[in-house]
């Protein structure tokens, strides 16, 4: 099946007078925006696209189910769905309403321009083969991926730090200011029906043990960590098995992103092509409630340069702690300061 097939002109049209109204696709052109083997949970299209009537040309990446339907999970269609139609919005109006400045508005996101889980209407059933999602294309902008093979360097990852604790932040805010409007933007966990529409993994926990074990016997020096891994391994069987997940630290716990890495941040520069001055976060197929410290750990541990945690760990969870708290603290959003004494204490 070619692009264009995928993505019709009538697609196009239904998703996009979401944002722009009663508008028409005047012209468009179709490629595949990533090489084969890339993002295999997705099929992303570069879109080039001319709206009527005001001949409104815009770049726009499109985001399909995979080509191969087994890489498919419904589950992850509708977090993303809810991340840009709710959490990105909501993010905005609490730092209006907090009178934060422009130049200061945690601007993480890229710009949605449509989203459906389904041809069809939508009443909540799983989403088919006709979700999708339509995007803003970052590249046109300057953004690009860091590199994946060697990881971020200090100033990457620096800027990283300072945007994470402002989106973890932010979160938290909204919870705090407007917990009505954070559980509603949450949305309601996965149910039990749902995991059964998602391909089970050809191993559990204890195949992931094993897998882990084998490595890390190739290091002599990791062998008195076995047994914790092994139990925390356990630990999650026991979980997944009850239904009944721990519940996240109060008051600090936040939306996360939970596959924040190199792949899925992008950056723009200073007029030096070398300085990062922003960033963008992208693919929130995985967003959930939990501890801040996941996102933060996950980042450092597997998306900077070699040596980089060694010389610069305490630093860099410094920095993220001191953003964190400085927005907390920021007057507007300053209620129930407790927040920052459990941070605090968290961190020690």
């Amino acid at each position: 099946m070619s692009d264009t097939e995928l993505l019709t002109k009538t697609d196009l049209e239904e998703l996009l007078r979401q944002k722009f109204g009663q508008v028409t696709v005047e012209s468009l052109s179709i490629s595949q925006l990533t090489q084969p083997g890339e993002n295999y949970g997705a099929n992303l299209l570069a879109v080039e696209v001319t709206l009527a009537p005001d001949h409104k040309k815009m770049s726009v990446v499109a985001k399909l189910v995979p080509v191969l339907l087994d890489k498919f999970n419904y589950i992850t269609v509708r977090k993303e769905m809810d991340f840009y139609l709710l959490v990105s919005p909501a993010y905005r109006q609490i730092q209006e309403e907090c009178q934060v400045t422009e130049n200061e508005i945690v601007d993480l996101f890229p710009e949605c321009y449509g989203a459906r889980a389904t041809r069809g209407p939508d009443v909540g059933q799983l989403p088919d083969d006709g979700a999708a999602l339509l995007i803003e294309n970052l590249r046109n902008r300057g953004y690009s991926n860091g590199n994946r093979l060697t990881g971020v360097d200090l100033a990457h990852t620096r800027l990283v730090m300072v945007q994470m604790a402002r989106f973890h932040a932010t979160a938290v805010a909204l919870k705090i200011n407007k917990p009505q409007v954070f559980q509603d933007t949450r949305g309601p966990s996965p149910k039990k029906e749902d995991d059964k529409a998602v391909k089970p993994k050809p191993y559990g926990p204890e195949q992931e043990y094993e897998l882990i074990a084998k490595q890390m016997a190739k290091f002599p020096e990791f062998a008195d960590k076995l047994e914790r891994i092994k139990a925390s391994v356990s630990k999650t069987i026991e979980q997944k098995a009850s239904g009944k997940p721990i519940q996240p630290s109060e008051p600090f716990a936040s939306i996360l992103h939970d596959d924040l890495c190199v792949n899925n941040i992008m950056f723009c520069y200073e007029a030096d092509k070398k300085t990062p001055k922003d960033l963008k976060i992208i693919d929130f197929q995985f967003q959930f409630y939990d501890s801040p410290a996941k996102d933060l750990l996950f980042f450092l541990f597997t998306s900077t340069e070699v040596g980089l945690v060694v010389d610069h760990y305490d630093d860099m969870v410094r920095l993220y702690h001191q953003t964190f708290t400085r927005l907390a603290d920021h007057s507007p959003l300053r209620h129930r300061t407790i927040l920052i004494q459990n941070v605090s204490h968290r961190n020690k």
